[in-house]
């Protein structure tokens, strides 16, 4: 099927939310190390229930930890206790 006409309107939205995505991401680099694992993880195991297997993993206590995500800072947003 051939993709659906889009106006300029529509693709000025669609490049502008492509922006904002890539902006969030590079904001949230530690997101590459949380979905890497979880896919590693979840093709490994191949669970039959994947929401209730990504419900237990992303709720694990230990999960920031285990990745090496705990004490970590954005780039450029150092926290400082006032």
């Amino acid at each position: 099927a051939e993709p659906l006409p889009m106006g300029p309107d529509m693709a000025k939205k669609r490049v502008a939310l492509a922006i904002n995505n890539e902006e969030y991401l590079r904001a949230h680099p530690e997101l590459r190390t949380l979905v890497n694992a979880f896919v590693t993880v979840l093709v490994e195991q191949k669970p039959s229930d994947v929401a209730g297997f990504a419900h237990s993993w992303f709720t694990e206590p230990g999960l920031a930890a285990s990745l090496g995500l705990v004490g970590w800072e954005r780039p450029g947003e150092a926290f400082e206790l006032a």
